[in-house]
């Protein structure tokens, strides 16, 4: 069997509507690949403030459309166990909070993302190590997400593709400043 598919998402700024929604859409495609698939498939989803309010909704909506979610507390990004854990893709929807930290680091770790098309997104996320999608309803960003992911779990060639390049993106954009950056705080 082929290894674990770990899908980050990022976004905390949904309203329970949209994290209805995006959970819906989300079930569709999970509860329709088979259940070997289903045991490959690991849904993280990040949240930035720390109530025991978002993480229950978040855990009830899953319960209800059968989908097995884990939740995350984003503090420190960059140290976040996230990546501790292996994982193939990193969606970031409608939060800019943490997007320079989370390329430098999902394509250090030869990750690609998953991205809304804004002027900033395009600056750190090229057709080759990543996807833009375009923005117009909640809905329809994670509709489209979801059809990327789609895409990117059944043709794991490309995935391999855009990984490596992401990592490429990383060697030639910021390898160098963050390797001088963490020999300072030595």
């Amino acid at each position: 069997m082929k290894k674990n598919f770990g899908i980050v998402v990022m976004s905390s700024l949904l309203n329970t509507e949209e994290k209805k929604k995006a959970l819906r859409i989300f079930s569709e495609f999970y509860n329709n690949v088979s259940p070997k698939h289903q045991k490959r498939i690991k849904l993280i989803w990040c949240i930035e403030d720390d109530t025991e309010q978002s993480h229950n909704i978040l855990q009830t909506i899953s319960l209800e459309y059968r989908v097995p979610l884990d939740c995350m507390i984003i503090t420190l990004f960059n140290e976040h166990e996230i990546f501790k854990n292996k994982f193939n893709l990193l969606t970031i929807h409608p939060t800019e909070k943490y997007i320079k930290t989370a390329v430098i680091k999902s394509f250090e770790l030869s990750i690609p993302i998953i991205s809304i098309n804004t002027t900033k997104n395009k600056d750190y996320v090229s057709s080759s190590c990543g996807m833009l999608v375009s923005y117009k309803t909640t809905e329809q960003i994670v509709i489209n997400s979801l059809k990327m992911v789609e895409m990117l779990y059944f043709d794991e060639e490309v995935l391999k593709i855009m990984g490596k390049n992401a990592n490429e993106d990383f060697e030639r954009k910021y390898a160098w400043g963050l390797k001088q950056f963490r020999n300072s705080r030595n």
